[in-house]
């Protein structure tokens, strides 16, 4: 670049010596950036940002101070900040930086001639160097001090007090044995204990020495504690003047012709409509049960006694016994006939233990169902035959004389008391008709005594396709079911059943299924009967449902139809409720929810015969109720005291 001219009036002021030439100081040669080191680079960090990160702009060149900043911070901001953040610069090397902290340091001179002022370790090997560094420099400068000198700060007098001094010279014994008396030889032998006692060889007999006092203490320890003086005051509150308040208030009210508008609108034809049978119903209960009664006044009546004919409790109505077939049993399921009032049935199961079920395994045994009606409590209206124990048993909705049972060996039932309850209704209406021979017992000395009916199985399933567990669980499915690729259904009938157990299957049945036996014309009579007899041993399942969830089997324990057509709703034995979905394909999961509540076996799952939407579980101790689903209960009891629930209130 040129330098400016001079005029001629400046330059003859310079020559007649009225002004100085002022000299120009030299120009600095340029500057050489320092090349960074490896694994090293510097970048500009504004106040902001140290303050963001922990960092301060300080620099001590004998202890080089170095600063952490934590990665995933620094990426963080480089995502959400992009080209604004203070590390883009070094994006590339930051990102693919996977340790916990990077390493910076503070540079005031500007070495890198590019206005940074910080330096960034970006490669683990340098920082651990650097790190090392410092470690080894702290080292050897704590070597260099040499050991610390201890300095006296007063604990050297409570060291002395609890020196324990001698107060006395040491007292001097001296212990001698005469020579004779070594090197002696001793001859061994047996010595009851009492001989040695009172003879000369006891050389130190026990004695109480007379110069001892035991009340003589030379040393005694004791301690004591600074408290503060402990004293007891009170205090009164001052209680305010009570005052009766009041409000006053006026009731909302709404225009005549609004009030006859809204009284006519079909809306509130809809609602009266809909809600018409409860509060008729609640008309009726108010009508019938006091309101005001204090159900809790009868347990804090201090004349209460036991026996008392004033106090009202639940007593027995009928009880039903046979010594043939119910002696020394147990109930294991109990069922009401549909459709008919007054019969139940009882299954009845031996009472042996698992060890004892092992040892009679093999033995032939068999077991009964025992119908029983209100009219005759002594003699059963019917005996089914089963060869294994029933743990749970069901009636045809659709067909009362159907009844299904599942057993201990895992096998299904199913009997057909048809031919027993037409001989029954003949008893009932009093019509002379012989009873079947093999009803008729007869003693010698004694009348005739006619049998219930002894119904056998109709169907069994075979040990090859039944549970390998005992059937917990058995349902009829209803009339619209449907199941399989082929498209069984009942028909508008109820046909199919479904039963579970622990071994994780649920099993489904036709009874419908079983064919007719090919039989040859040349057979004769004897031979086609045990044809027709040998078909009902040969009764194989529709469908076999494992239930599986994404980490394990569900062995259910029982099962109840869910809030639509394809799901249900399973217990299990460690406390919990799952939901099934039996519109899932073969193989996989088919558990969808699986929720522990209960503590110990649930023992009942059931739908709410009032509400659509709500599900009752019935644990050991404890019950719950859910609503749609199964992951979060509605209300949960623990049933440690007697209590009462108004349930429609929750609900």
């Amino acid at each position: 670049m040129a330098e400016p001219q001079m005029s001629m009036a400046e330059k003859m002021a310079i020559l007649t010596g009225r002004k100085k030439v002022e000299e120009k100081p030299p120009t600095p040669p340029p500057r050489v950036p320092e090349k960074h080191p490896p694994g090293v680079g510097s970048l500009f960090i504004s106040d902001e940002t140290c303050k963001k990160f922990n960092i301060e702009k300080k620099i001590d060149t004998e202890n080089n101070i170095h600063f952490k900043a934590d990665t995933k911070m620094v990426k963080e901001d480089i995502k959400n900040l992009g080209a604004e953040s203070n590390f883009f610069p070094l994006k590339d090397m930051l990102m693919n930086y996977h340790e916990e902290y990077f390493l910076l340091r503070y540079i005031a001179d500007d070495r890198y001639v590019c206005n940074h002022n910080f330096e960034l370790v970006y490669l683990v090997e340098v920082r651990d160097a650097i790190i090392k560094e410092l470690e080894d420099r702290i080292a050897a400068a704590k070597a260099a001090e040499g050991p610390r000198f201890w300095m006296n700060l007063g604990s050297d007098m409570e060291v002395d007090a609890e020196i324990v001094k001698d107060t006395r010279d040491p007292v001097l014994i001296q212990a001698t044995k005469k020579r004779k008396d070594y090197y002696l030889k001793a001859a061994l032998a047996d010595r009851e204990a009492y001989e040695t006692w009172t003879s000369a060889a006891m050389e130190c007999r026990p004695f109480s020495d007379p110069s001892f006092d035991g009340q003589f203490m030379v040393e005694q320890e004791t301690a004591t504690q600074a408290i503060p003086i402990i004293q007891d005051t009170g205090a009164q509150t001052v209680q305010k003047v009570h005052r009766n308040n009041q409000v006053q208030y006026q009731p909302i009210t709404e225009d005549p012709a609004k009030i006859r508008d809204i009284l006519s609108s079909k809306e509130m034809g809809d609602f009266l409509s809909k809600a018409k049978y409860r509060y008729v119903d609640a008309l009726q209960q108010n009508e019938v049960f006091d309101l005001f009664e204090d159900e809790f006044a009868q347990f804090v009546d201090e004349e209460y006694q036991h026996g008392d004919k004033a106090v009202t409790s639940v007593s027995e109505y009928q009880s039903f016994s046979e010594l043939n077939y119910g002696k020394s049993k147990m109930v294991s399921a109990i069922d009401w006939m549909p459709g008919k009032r007054g019969i139940v049935a009882v299954a009845l199961t031996a009472t042996h233990s698992f060890d004892e079920r092992i040892q009679v395994a093999e033995r032939v045994a068999s077991s009964h169902v025992l119908l029983w009606t209100f009219a005759d409590p002594v003699h059963p209206w019917a005996v089914l035959e089963s060869i294994s124990d029933v743990f749970c048993l069901r009636f045809n909705p659709v067909k009362p004389t159907i009844i299904t049972g599942g057993c201990f060996n895992g096998q299904v039932n199913v009997w057909d008391i048809t031919k027993a309850q037409d001989y029954q209704d003949a008893r009932d209406r009093k019509e002379p008709e012989e009873p079947p021979i093999y009803l008729v017992k007869e003693n010698k000395g004694e009348k005739k005594t006619v049998e219930p009916p002894f119904v056998p199985f109709l169907l069994m399933s075979t040990m090859a396709t039944s549970h390998t567990s005992i059937v917990s669980d058995i349902h009829w499915l209803p009339k619209d079911f449907e199941i399989s690729v082929d498209g069984v259904a009942n028909n508008g009938e109820t046909n199919l059943i479904a039963s579970c157990s622990a071994d994780g299957l649920i099993i489904f049945w036709d009874i419908t299924s079983s064919k007719e036996p090919e039989l040859d014309p040349s057979w004769s009579d004897e031979r086609k009967w045990a044809a027709y007899e040998e078909q009902k041993y040969m009764w194989t399942p529709l469908y076999r449902l494992e239930l599986k969830s994404e980490s394990r089997r569900v062995g259910p324990l029982k099962m109840c139809r869910g809030f639509q057509e394809t799901i249900y709703y399973c217990s299990t034995e460690f406390g919990e409720v799952a939901e099934v979905d039996l519109n899932i394909p073969t193989g996989t999961p088919n558990v969808a929810k699986v929720t522990g509540v209960h503590q110990g076996p649930v023992r009942a799952v059931l739908k709410s015969p009032f509400f659509d939407d709500v599900l009752f579980t019935v644990g050991i101790w404890t019950f719950a109720l859910w609503r749609t689903n199964i992951e979060v209960h509605i209300i949960f009891f623990q049933l440690l005291n007697l209590f009462f629930v108004n349930i429609t209130k929750i609900l």
